[in-house]
């Protein structure tokens, strides 16, 4: 990210702060797949579209990993272990009338028997699950801080 562009974000934030429309602590995890190359998308409930896992921290979360491990174990049935996930980086989104800034980590599941291994118990925010390519996402209903977490996957992770 160039000086220009830091600036501009940073201005973001603080323009947000000042408002009191931010929400900071969100966490989330993009699941992909590297030997189908295709990402693990949930359906939201709440009419919001298809997301990866995500949301606010509870008072049992030591940290956002904990955050985002959590949230994925709840919202798509899949529990990774700390050193299976990724820290990627933050990103801001506008979402139901809020700034959120979110840790963004990574997860890979890379054979059909990993992926097999998803629990089926969830928390019920979610009620469909489905792997996508990014072509297949075109014609899908993605929920816009899903789309900006992974196209900072595909900034910083080979594909």
């Amino acid at each position: 990210m160039n000086e220009k562009n830091t600036a501009l974000l940073a201005a973001v934030f603080a323009k947000a702060a000042d408002n009191k429309k931010m929400t900071r602590g969100n966490a989330g995890i993009v699941i992909y797949a590297r030997d189908i190359k295709k990402f693990y998308l949930c359906k939201r409930g709440d009419d919001l579209g298809w997301c990866s896992p995500a949301g606010h921290p509870d008072k049992t979360d030591k940290d956002a990993k904990a955050t985002a491990i959590r949230e994925c174990a709840e919202e798509s049935g899949y529990v990774f272990a700390e050193d299976e996930v990724k820290f990627i980086g933050n990103i801001l989104c506008y979402a139901k009338g809020r700034y959120h800034e979110s840790a963004i980590f990574v997860a890979e599941l890379n054979s059909e028997e990993a992926r097999s291994k998803r629990s089926c118990k969830t928390d019920g925010e979610m009620t469909a699950w489905q792997w996508v390519s990014v072509e297949e996402m075109l014609a899908m209903d993605v929920f816009l801080p899903t789309l900006i977490a992974i196209n900072l996957f595909l900034e910083k992770c080979e594909l």
